[in-house]
């Protein structure tokens, strides 16, 4: 009776002792993939940061060329009054030459200029609109992250001690 009761000790030991294994292999399983998960956040915060970067240096850039168009245009007004009132001086003075058609021609293609710098101008707001989007994006991902985040935390907490919050399917 004795060598029985020793069996059965030492059978109920073997699965105690199986029953940790599996909750040890569970235990390192389940933070295996949550420092997966912390390394898929760390590379999407990373490249968060960078994207942000670019879009910083491309909105400076923007506004660098919005200046300086800004700064072209007004020139290019200054220049077109100019020779408006030389012309009108000239007509009024019984004046026509070879220059008031150049000066016409000229001014037609800074009109041209103008209409390409003007389609230049809104492809950029575009753009600027598109990187905002997609910054808008990024941080609605990084909220999602964080919720999930946050909800396998919480999930862990309330998971009892030795057991696998994420058994397998």
């Amino acid at each position: 009776m004795l060598a029985e009761a020793e069996a059965r000790l030492a059978q109920r030991e073997i699965l105690i002792q199986q029953r940790e294994d599996t909750v040890s292999r569970r235990e390192r399983a389940a933070d295996l993939r949550e420092q997966m998960a912390d390394q898929r956040e760390a590379d999407a915060d990373d490249r968060e940061r960078i994207a942000d970067d670019r879009e910083t240096i491309a909105d400076d850039r923007d506004v660098t060329h919005d200046q300086r168009e800004y700064a072209a245009d007004r020139r290019e007004q200054t220049l077109d009054i100019q020779e408006r009132q030389v012309d009108e001086r000239a007509r009024r003075a019984g004046l026509h030459s070879e220059a008031l058609e150049e000066r016409a021609l000229a001014a037609i293609e800074r009109s041209k200029a103008l209409l390409a710098a003007s389609s230049a101008r809104l492809d950029r707001s575009r753009a600027v609109f598109e990187r905002a989007d997609a910054r808008s994006r990024r941080r609605r991902a990084q909220v999602d992250r964080n919720i999930g985040s946050t909800q396998r935390l919480i999930e862990r907490s309330r998971t009892p001690p030795g057991e696998d919050p994420n058994p397998p399917a």
